[in-house]
């Protein structure tokens, strides 16, 4: 099967009009900068929170692949693998993250740390510090992303079945890097816009929250491909299969969200509760929406055999777990900026949908580079007939 060609891929039209809206908001958020203007780094935190996510679910649902020895998703792989590839891109973002800083994070400001409850934070929460730590998250994740994906690239030409074993290899050393990289990067980028704040279940909701997001975009992604011709042999059984583990991670982020929800509110502390008194009044209208569409919607959509097998029922559901997914990031971040009060910038929408256009365009750039199916893959065969 030969790669398609990017007007195969998209039509014309769709493709500049996705272009257009990736540089409008490159264009929104350096005026914004510029400028000054409320909400900008906001918006751009949830842009790259949103971005950087999909690239490391799609490195991590190979991963996990490798290192089970699944086979199953072997003729959908190219999907995930070209998500991975975006990360070259999202890791670059994180070079405006550390510029952004000093506008995001109140633990820039010396004078947060004299009193005495927080000195203690004072040399983790160094700029420094923290920018080495960030580079270090994207450098790695960056690299053992690559040497996985080299190995999947490599066996296309030579067909050597060892390159399995090795990518194997390497993915349970990347996973176990992610592991304890992800959690840190989610206190460091997202957890530290209220420093004062702690929460050790709180790198983990991130993770169930990329995770799902993640594989609602392979859904959509596998649905666009196979409808555009692109992508073909994909059975209902592949669809299952992704549907089960979109309703997984369903469960595991109510999961992650309730623990932490529940142990805030049993104990009570002044230090803790104050994450959730900041997200009063409609801000909790917003969190309600997020628990309807990141967990009771896939939950009870999902619940048969017959609702995983549905196209439809699958991008319905994986399409309002998206928008969920950018509801959460808004929930995340804003609150924590405007100190409570309730204010959506313009940036918070136009930011995070450029940078989804971007993602798909470059998504579709990666994917036509290699061939849509790892033919020479000893797991094809198994895939192909997979039931």
């Amino acid at each position: 099967m030969t790669q398609p060609s990017l007007d195969n891929l998209v039509p014309t039209g769709l493709r500049a009009g996705l272009g257009a809206l990736a540089l409008l908001s490159l264009v929104a958020l350096a005026a914004g900068a510029a400028l000054g203007l409320p909400g900008v780094w906001g918006g751009f935190l949830m842009a790259f929170y949103l971005f950087i996510g999909l690239g490391l679910a799609g490195i991590v649902f190979i991963a996990i692949q490798y290192a089970a020895k699944g086979r199953w998703a072997t003729q959908i792989r190219r999907v995930p693998e070209a998500m991975a590839q975006t990360l070259l891109v999202g890791g670059a973002l994180v070079l405006v993250l550390l510029w952004a800083a000093p506008h995001l994070y109140p633990w820039t400001d010396p004078e947060h740390f004299k009193e005495a409850a927080f000195a203690s934070k004072k040399a983790y929460f160094s700029t420094l510090f923290y920018s080495l730590r960030s580079l270090a998250y994207v450098l790695g994740w960056i690299v053992l992303s690559q040497l996985i994906l080299a190995q999947s690239r490599k066996q296309d030409l030579d067909g050597d079945a060892s390159r399995t074993a090795t990518a194997r290899r390497l993915s349970m050393g990347f996973l176990i890097f992610f592991a304890y990289s992800f959690w840190l990067a989610m206190v460091d980028w997202v957890g530290s816009l209220e420093v004062d704040w702690s929460s050790t279940i709180f790198g983990v909701y991130g993770f169930a929250g990329i995770m799902q997001s993640g594989f609602a975009a392979i859904i959509l992604l596998v649905m666009y491909l196979e409808r555009r011709g692109a992508l073909k042999g994909v059975r209902d059984e592949h669809y299952a299969d992704l549907g089960k583990f979109l309703f997984a991670f369903s469960a595991f982020w109510a999961y992650m969200w309730f623990s932490q929800y529940m142990l805030t509110w049993y104990a009570d502390l002044p230090e803790e509760n104050k994450y959730y008194l900041l997200r009063g009044g409609v801000w909790a209208y917003i969190m309600g929406a997020v628990v309807v569409g990141r967990f009771l919607v896939p939950f009870f959509g999902l619940a048969s055999q017959a609702d995983k097998r549905s196209r439809g029922r699958l991008a319905a559901v994986a399409g309002i777990v998206l928008f969920s997914h950018w509801l959460d990031a808004l929930l995340m971040v804003m609150p924590s900026l405007t100190k409570g009060g309730f204010s959506v910038s313009p940036f918070t929408v136009l930011l995070p949908l450029g940078f989804l256009a971007g993602f798909f365009l470059l998504f579709l750039l990666f994917f036509r580079k290699q061939k849509p199916v790892p033919e020479r893959d000893p797991g094809l065969a198994y895939s192909q007939h997979y039931s």
